[in-house]
């Protein structure tokens, strides 16, 4: 998307798309030109959905995120592990899951 040629593909999609998911860290659309004004003049009635790690605001907003550092900040890993361990991640990647099911819910009931 740094390139103009693939800038241009992106707005040619966008242009035709109901709804559109990034998940960059907040701010990265704008710096490059496709921020949420510039998306809805090409595309009024645009869905967009941002899912980042820790929101589009707040003193974390620009921290990285995977579901690893989700799980070991909400908690869920103090329940996992033995008294001999540390705690451990859980197996399935419940943060990232749960992070696009609810973007997916949220899209839906947009649309």
């Amino acid at each position: 998307l740094k390139q103009e040629a693939d800038r241009e593909r992106f707005l040619d999609l966008v242009a035709s798309a109901d709804a559109l998911v990034e998940n960059f860290r907040p701010g990265v659309m704008k710096r490059l030109g496709l921020g949420y004004d510039v998306l809805k003049a090409v595309r009024p009635g645009l869905v967009y959905c941002a899912i980042s790690g820790f929101g589009q605001s707040g003193p974390m907003r620009d921290n990285p995120a995977y579901d690893q550092i989700v799980q070991g900040l909400s908690g869920i890993m103090s329940i996992t592990g033995t008294p001999e361990t540390a705690p451990l991640r859980v197996g399935y990647p419940v943060a990232d899951t749960l992070g696009g099911l609810v973007g997916a819910f949220s899209i839906a009931a947009a649309l």
